[in-house]
């Protein structure tokens, strides 16, 4: 009387909104709004019955209180065919000796108080005319089997309640009910795309480095697991790669500088000390090595460390090759510079001081830095520069002096009887012999 009749729907959540609607235009408090008569009820069942879908229609709910206004889903069809009908009225002119204009309440006992009238327990109280008989309407007997039909109305919620509590199971338990984002963390991807799918989520995979899960094996899902989805949901996989591997770079005449950018680029890191050492063949700050070494293919996280050239290393040449033997001197040259013997320049000249064959001088000269690679030379001694001697006998000393000296002899006079007559008769160097410049040469003059 006070408060509009609840929705259905508030005690069977599952329950279409085309019911909730029929049962408040039926209770509406509102008359222009309720139904005018059993007929139109009727009507309005019967439109809303048609509207609902075949699995709606499947769908069935527990009745508390009054179960036995439950008649199966056949009986509802039988009583809204009987509905369309002709009935036979008995002799009063009304079904079972009822009046057709009133209506009656079912006592089922004892329970709810005020109940739904049943189906079929009121008729449409006119009905038009076949052709050929009169145009004016006629009252219709009230059907005969009223309580039966009456039983028809408490069907149709049967089957709405039925019909929700499919819904409910189809998606509370059933295939549209939600799902939980199981953890696949750490499985193989097969076996996690196959756990995904089987709960009927839609699987799409990615992947990425990691240095700690094996390639193949799942790293994470979006959502995580233990988040509730609706099925046919998208789950973002990522398939972890392992340990990103990268091959070091060519280091080939680069400097310190240009080595470093090239393994950062090539996504490594370069050690922060470098080894430094020395080689004659690869200039300074250039970059003679690495390690790990080029072209080796190694983690990502795998520091590069340089070796890098000082250039060549530098000696100091010994201050006593002079007067030593030109062989060992040469031998030794060839260690100390790291240099092949064609790279020492031999020249032999005469040399008063040092024997032949030994080395008047070195350069880079004795006491001097050179640096390996570089080359050398040495001086070698052919002994001293040796002159003939030319034929003076029988010349005056005068001549015989002048000439004797521009070959760069030394002259001495040996006279005899005092050398009165001033000439030469002997010379104590025989003509023709070869002398060091300077040789002493005795000459003998009468």
């Amino acid at each position: 009387m006070h408060e509009d009749v609840p929705p259905p729907s508030d005690v069977v959540p599952w329950l279409p909104m085309e019911v909730d609607e029929l049962v408040a235009t039926l209770t509406s408090r509102d008359t222009a709004r309720r139904p005018a008569d059993a007929a139109i009820a009727l009507t309005l069942v019967r439109r809303t019955l048609a509207g609902l879908d075949s699995r709606a229609r499947s769908l069935r709910a527990d009745v508390e209180g009054r179960p036995e206004l439950l008649v199966p889903i056949e009986a509802l069809e039988h009583e809204l065919a009987d509905l369309d009908a002709p009935q036979d009225a008995d002799a009063s002119g009304s079904p079972d000796g009822d009046d057709p204009a009133l209506t009656r309440a079912l006592d089922r006992g004892p329970g709810t108080g005020t109940i739904a009238l049943p189906v079929g327990a009121v008729r449409s109280p006119t009905r038009p005319v076949p052709d050929g008989e009169a145009t004016d309407t006629v009252a219709v007997p009230a059907p005969r089997r009223r309580r039966r039909r009456g039983l028809g109305w408490l069907v149709v919620l049967l089957v709405l309640l039925l019909a929700g509590g499919a819904a409910a199971w189809y998606f509370l338990l059933g295939p549209g009910s939600p799902v939980t984002v199981p953890d696949v963390t750490g499985a193989q991807r097969a076996a996690a795309e196959r756990s995904l799918t089987d709960l009927e989520l839609r699987v799409t995979t990615s992947e990425r480095f990691d240095d700690d899960a094996p390639a193949g094996t799942v790293l994470e899902t979006d959502p995580a697991a233990g988040t509730s989805l609706a099925r046919g949901s998208d789950v973002a996989v990522v398939v972890s790669l392992g340990v990103e591997m990268l091959e070091v770079p060519a280091f080939t005449d680069l400097t310190r500088e240009e080595a470093e950018a090239a393994i950062t680029e090539a996504g490594l890191t370069a050690a922060p000390d470098v080894e430094e050492t020395e080689d004659r063949t690869i200039p300074e700050g250039v970059v003679v090595a690495s390690d790990p070494a080029s072209g080796q293919v190694v983690a990502h996280d795998t520091p590069v460390r340089l070796t890098v050239s000082t250039g060549p290393r530098v000696v100091r040449i010994p201050e006593n090759y002079g007067g030593k033997q030109a062989e060992v001197v040469q031998n030794d040259l060839v260690n100390l510079l790291d240099i092949p013997l064609e790279a020492i320049t031999v020249t032999e000249v005469y040399s008063d001081d040092v024997p032949a064959g030994s080395v008047v001088s070195v350069t880079p000269a004795g006491g001097q830095e050179a640096r390996q690679g570089d080359p050398a030379a040495l001086e070698v001694s052919l002994g001293p520069e040796l002159f003939e001697v030319p034929d003076v006998q029988g010349r005056q000393i005068g001549e015989a002096t002048r000439i004797l000296e521009d070959a760069g002899f030394t002259v001495e006079e040996n006279n005899v009887l005092g050398g009165f007559f001033g000439t030469v008769r002997q010379q104590d160097v025989a003509a023709g012999e070869m002398r060091r410049r300077g040789t002493v040469i005795t000459l003998t003059v009468v």
